[in-house]
């Protein structure tokens, strides 16, 4: 058995043939789901045993253990959802290859072989964590992805909200801004006893935006802030 560290996972690889294998929890640690999924794909009856995967009988009783062989696992990558872990777990899982076991006395009489074997050490490092750093990235990839997307939804809903207002304030049925002839209406007052020129003092005075509104007799006439309309007549255009 070896024990390779992926993703922070310690995976425990047994040897199966010429290839290797690993339990179907450790595959679905390495893919990052949940068993029943990896179990899920088994029942499909797409995978041959002995080829993709082997069974090994629970001599107490228990259920029997599924073990995954290297062809089985590869193949597991291609069927599950795509992410940026089940990527990067299939591919290391295409590379990785158990290195022969081999005595002191066999490398004390092939120095080279010494050479060869931490070579490919160095070669299988550097490529786990060149995959860790694209599964890193995919990530991070992914991450801002969707936080450029919930920024444009709200840049959306925040261009509509101030679009809706705006209409609102064109046809003088805002909240915030309202014309003499709307405010004499709703007082049941004459429009004349709101002067236009005291509002607009109060409006300069405050620093206050006067709006144009439609009008049916005039095309547009202005409308004034609701703080406006408090301090000049005491109204609250809010509650109108």
């Amino acid at each position: 058995m070896n024990l390779v560290k992926f993703n922070n996972v310690e995976l425990e690889i047994l040897e199966f043939k010429d290839s290797w294998s690993l339990s179907n929890k450790q595959v679905a640690e390495g893919f990052g789901v949940d068993e029943a999924t990896i179990r899920q794909q088994k029942s499909r009856g797409e995978y041959l045993e002995n080829v993709h995967f082997y069974t090994v009988t629970n001599c107490h009783g228990g259920a029997d253990r599924t073990f995954w062989t290297k062809k089985g696992v590869v193949t597991l990558g291609f069927k599950l959802r795509e992410t940026p872990q089940t990527i990067a777990f299939r591919d290391w899982a295409s590379d990785y290859i158990i290195q022969p076991k081999l005595s002191i006395k066999d490398l004390a009489k092939n120095p080279d072989l010494v050479i060869e074997l931490a070579t490919n050490l160095k070669i299988e490092q550097e490529k786990s964590k060149a995959l860790e750093q694209q599964r890193d990235e995919a990530l991070a990839a992914k991450a801002w992805i969707g936080s450029k997307r919930e920024a444009t939804a709200m840049a959306t809903a925040s261009s509509a909200t101030r679009e809706v207002e705006r209409l609102k304030i064109k046809l003088d049925l805002s909240k915030d801004y309202a014309s003499i002839k709307k405010v004499a209406k709703a007082t049941g007052k004459h429009e004349k006893d709101y002067s236009w020129r005291l509002l607009k003092g109060v409006s300069e005075a405050l620093g206050l935006e006067r709006k144009n509104v439609d009008d049916e007799n005039y095309g547009e006439v202005k409308a004034y802030h609701k703080q406006a309309w408090r301090e000049a007549y005491g109204v609250d255009i809010t509650r109108i």
